[in-house]
């Protein structure tokens, strides 16, 4: 139970020093961290690496194919 506080306080005073916007993207880290801990965040970021370079080289294609 302790380390679960630690966790939500670290979570907590990392969200207090960002931006709104950053803030957006540090949310869903945040909550992969507390429920499955800190593999669960690199799946995260893997997948959402992997989305992002997959529409980024769609929509290059989309462009080239113009």
């Amino acid at each position: 139970m302790q380390e679960k506080q630690t966790i939500q306080s670290f979570n907590e005073a990392v969200a207090q020093q960002l931006a709104p916007d950053t803030r957006e993207l540090w949310a869903p880290m945040a909550d992969h961290f507390e429920r499955e801990g800190p593999e669960a965040v690199k799946t995260y970021l893997d997948a959402e690496r992997e989305r992002l370079e997959n529409n980024v080289r769609s929509r290059l294609e989309q462009f080239k194919a113009r």
